[in-house]
């Protein structure tokens, strides 16, 4: 008999026992052990979706809904905290105990070894997150990275079945080392993240000559902070390559490390090799200098690129750029210089987030193809920029962002409703003196010799506009807001 089974005959015996001999206080407390099964079963639905595959199959599986793990109403460690007999009555039920939530900076009235106890050898997701603010002070890290080790330490004999593992603290050096604290094989692990707030560059570092013996076949989402990603080393990354389908970096100031943990050319010799992965996100990144060498050749493919806070030498993005030997589906770039004359690979959609004033804007937007593109609280983003935009230049047939047909501008002050009146309205007539069509709705099919006509337009937190503004906007956009 197993120990869930013994716990079971166990409460079910207190529970006959507790209705013949006291008085409830409360109706609900008279309720048959059975009948508390069945109410809990019903809350735990709740929180199950079916499962999500890829590619797309018939399945009656479920999974958790993605939540918020320290919401006090996740399941099952709210019901568990009402009373240790509704906590004994849950831990009598494994896959209620498959989704392990360890709060480093709170308290818990469930302990996570209980928790492990309970699953039963059942697949797990594992969170160890922060429960409360971010909090910089030395006594917070010395706790902080206490904690994590203790929560690493319980964790560790289960990575064998955990489905996902995802860290979320405040301090790059509070986080477990992946070749120091993983090892062994990890056959279900699909999603592993090691995620940071700040890299305060205080990671030991790892002897990188050292092979290590931890191995997930499975894994296809990695989310690592930069010194954890450079001291996994290429043969590691290389040797997950196959199903890895979603990379993001972040946290890393090479300023802060006496020894090269990271480098560009280093992501470039990974991602060659990773032809799998369609979704890049590099995050607050400081790359050490590593020049490829000469002869060295590095191309890659990905639908999805987000770059976000990358510093470092003027031609580190160009040369990024320059790698990328697809159409990506979209990119994203927020808070980077981007206003050196660089290539920027074309991809249907382009948001452009938080570039200062001084970034010319017109530069890496001077060769892009795409459809869609999204400005967001870009102060460069003026009637100058517009007047290029509306410009055939010096042919009358040489425009910017020439198959454009959506554009967003959300939280731009800088910028007329004169000078965007006179793109939306020279784009049109140009558009309209090589092809033709009979109402708006046709124009998201054309494929225009010169340039597009907008076909959509969202204006947010810029100048205000007047009803006659709307009203023209409506008139000349098949869809304004």
């Amino acid at each position: 008999m197993s120990d869930t089974d013994t716990r079971l005959d166990r409460l079910q015996s207190q529970s006959q026992e507790s209705n013949r001999r006291i008085q409830p206080r409360s109706p609900i407390e008279s309720l048959p052990f059975e009948l508390f099964l069945k109410i809990f079963r019903l809350v735990y639905m709740q929180h199950r979706r079916k499962q999500l595959c890829w590619p797309p199959t018939q399945t009656d599986q479920t999974e958790w809904i993605p939540e918020d793990p320290t919401s006090r109403s996740i399941f099952p460690y709210a019901v568990a905290s009402v009373c240790s007999w509704w906590r004994d009555i849950l831990s009598t039920v494994p896959e209620y105990w498959t989704r392990i939530i360890i709060i480093i900076d709170k308290a818990s009235p469930i302990s996570a070894s209980s928790c492990f106890e309970w699953s039963n050898n059942l697949p797990l997701d594992v969170v160890v997150t922060l429960g409360g603010p971010y909090d910089i002070s030395p006594r917070s890290t010395r706790s902080e990275k206490a904690q994590v080790a203790s929560a690493m330490n319980i964790l560790h004999p289960h990575i064998s079945r955990c489905k996902t593992i995802r860290f979320n603290v405040a301090r790059s050096s509070s986080l477990p080392s992946l070749p120091e604290n993983f090892h062994g094989f990890a056959p279900i692990l699909h999603e592993l993240e090691l995620r940071c707030q700040s890299d305060d560059g205080e990671c030991p570092t790892f002897d990188a000559v050292r092979r290590w013996d931890f191995f997930c076949p499975k894994l296809s989402n990695l989310l690592l902070n930069g010194a954890n990603f450079g001291d996994a080393g290429a043969l590691w990354l290389m040797d997950h390559a196959a199903h890895l389908r979603r990379l993001t970096i972040s946290h890393y100031k090479a300023s802060l490390y006496p020894h090269k943990r990271l480098s560009l050319r280093d992501l470039y010799i990974i991602l060659t090799r990773a032809e799998a992965v369609h979704t890049l996100t590099l995050r607050d990144l400081e790359f050490d200098t590593d020049p490829v060498l000469p002869g060295e050749r590095f191309s890659f493919a990905v639908e999805s690129l987000s770059l976000e806070d990358i510093r470092g030498d003027d031609d580190d993005l160009p040369q990024l750029f320059s790698y990328v030997n697809n159409y990506p589906e979209q990119i994203e770039i927020t808070r980077c210089a981007i206003d050196s004359p660089a290539y920027l690979p074309n991809s249907y959609v382009l948001r452009l987030n938080d570039t200062g004033a001084s970034e010319n804007l017109w530069r890496p937007l001077a060769t892009w193809t795409g459809q869609l593109l999204t400005i967001q609280s870009c102060a460069s983003f003026d009637d100058h920029l517009l007047g290029r935009m509306a410009s055939g230049g010096t042919t009358g047939n040489e425009f910017m962002c020439p198959q454009l047909l959506e554009l967003n501008i959300i939280r731009c002050p800088n910028f007329s409703v004169t000078a965007l009146k006179h793109l939306v309205q020279t784009r049109r007539e140009m558009a309209a003196r090589t092809d033709s069509w009979d109402n708006d709705t046709d124009i998201i099919a054309m494929n225009f010799d010169i340039v597009s006509p907008l076909t959509a337009l969202r204006v947010s937190g810029g100048p205000p506009l007047s009803a006659e503004d709307e009203e023209w906007f409506q008139r000349n956009i098949l869809s304004f807001r």
